[in-house]
């Protein structure tokens, strides 16, 4: 196994990811204890949980792509999205399996945390570091030239606006999100299967 083709797997890793949020983002249902005890919750965290899984390893190999092209903005980006990615990977985790038996045992708790009641740091600094480091990431890509200057202004729309706003603004900037991350994975893909299938100059000769 080459780094180019690690790189080219996390390619495919970020389009399988960013399809997975986007995919999860449209079917989820309305933010409240009611949605927990459905199985059309449960299926929406298992993609959420899949997507982050995905793109811990894609937000890997796009950095290692355009190491040199991005330069300091993309080092900063690029370690802030993945403690970002990390946290939010425990966290969608709890929810997945906890927050189900919760519901069950400890109901009052789970109205209180739907209601904003509880405040848990980890959930403002995950965020806080998803939208600089992806508004850092996003600019560096843009830079570097490599990688399709769109497809990085979909990466940034999504990823800055998706934590604030009403709730129809968060599921807008997340498909954005998805499709931003589909198309970049895609092209680093694409990339380098170009790359492998080109002849060597010994066998063109």
């Amino acid at each position: 196994m080459t780094s180019s083709n690690l790189i080219r797997w996390a390619g495919l890793s970020v389009v399988v990811g960013g399809i997975l949020f986007a995919v999860g983002t449209i079917i989820r249902p309305a933010n409240g204890p009611e949605s927990i005890a459905t199985n059309l919750w449960v299926v929406t965290q298992y993609l959420f949980l899949g997507s982050l899984i995905f793109g811990v390893f894609g937000t890997f190999g796009l950095y290692a792509r355009q190491v040199k092209e991005a330069g300091l903005l993309g080092l900063v980006g690029f370690l802030m999205l993945i403690v970002a990615r990390l946290l939010f990977t425990g966290l969608t985790f709890f929810e997945t399996f906890f927050i189900p038996v919760l519901a069950t045992e400890a109901p009052q708790f789970i109205g209180g945390l739907f209601a904003g009641e509880y405040e848990f740091p980890v959930v403002g600094v995950a965020g806080f570091a998803e939208i600089i480091g992806g508004l850092l990431f996003g600019i560096a890509i843009i830079r570097a030239g490599i990688l399709p200057r769109w497809a990085a202004i979909l990466f940034i729309i999504g990823i800055v606006p998706g934590r604030f706003g009403p709730e129809v603004v968060v599921r807008i900037s997340s498909v954005v999100l998805g499709i931003g991350l589909a198309w970049l994975g895609y092209a680093l893909w694409s990339e380098r299967r170009e790359e492998a299938s080109e002849p060597l100059p010994a066998m063109q000769s």
